[in-house]
């Protein structure tokens, strides 16, 4: 096994005026599992540290068969200004992740950002269409957006935003799939999000309330995925409920202390 340290030196963010810092490293890894380390340091106070975890899990792609990659959710997507250096561009896009995957009734755009490779590997039909949607606790359909498209290129870039303004607050899933019509086959890739809306506190159609539709949910994933979705809230947890996680060991133990997470922020929307 090897181990390899990146240091990366943020300005002072004491003149920032947002609570929240977003950045960007490229770093190329060889194509196998890894595990990468966040560790964030206070130069002034190194008291104050933070580490999270993630598994970076090596998917090797058929090239036989169309294929999508890793959804992205977003808080922006927009052309690049080609004329200065940007980390987050993408294909001549400016890509803002959402790591958090927190929204709310102020920026009510859920943008997305998918890679399809592969394209012309079908031989059967020169087009295929995506479909954005999104649903809730129950599997219910909130949302959705499709698009019919033509197999130009053997890879594609699809972005687009859905409008979840409507939406009460709660959790959702955003769900983006590519669709062969000639096969009626589709393939997807999904993400979890947190909608806030101070106009509707309580939601009605999705029973947040209800830990048995959301452990549901979260059994459909592996612990490693697990660990990466507890990773992605940072932003929210508590140092108390980071502690009490990095004890559990099995996949019930993290299903439940999930459920029970957000169990306690769906009944209380302040926190």
């Amino acid at each position: 096994n090897q181990v390899f340290n990146i240091p990366h030196l943020v300005d002072d963010t004491t003149t920032f005026s947002e609570n929240s810092y977003v950045g960007k490293i490229n770093i190329f890894i060889p194509n196998m599992d890894q595990i990468i380390t966040i560790k964030s340091i206070d130069e002034k106070n190194q008291s104050r540290i933070d580490t999270v975890v993630y598994n970076l899990n090596a998917i090797n792609f058929d090239t036989s068969q169309t294929a999508i990659s890793d959804v992205e959710l977003a808080s922006t997507i927009k052309l690049a200004k080609t004329e200065k250096r940007n980390s987050f561009l993408k294909n001549s896009l400016e890509v803002i992740p959402n790591p958090s995957r927190i929204y709310s009734s102020n920026s009510p755009r859920l943008y997305y950002y998918v890679e399809a490779y592969n394209l012309l590997s079908d031989k059967n039909s020169n087009e295929y269409m995506t479909k954005a949607s999104i649903i809730n606790l129950n599997g219910i359909e909130l949302l959705s957006r499709e698009k019919s498209k033509k197999r130009l290129n053997n890879s594609s870039v699809e972005v687009g935003y859905l409008d979840i303004s409507t939406l009460s607050s709660g959790i959702y899933v955003f769900v983006f799939t590519l669709i062969n019509p000639s096969a009626n086959l589709g393939i997807n890739s999904s993400k979890s999000f947190t909608f806030v809306n101070s106009e509707k506190p309580n939601p009605s159609s999705v029973t947040l309330s209800s830990s048995e539709l959301l452990e549901s949910l979260l059994y459909s994933k592996s612990i490693n995925e697990l660990d990466n979705e507890f990773s992605s809230l940072s932003y929210i947890i508590t140092r108390s409920e980071k502690k009490a996680y990095n004890k559990l060991s099995s996949l019930d133990e993290k299903v439940k202390f999930l459920a029970e997470f957000w169990d306690k922020r769906d009944s209380d929307l302040q926190t």
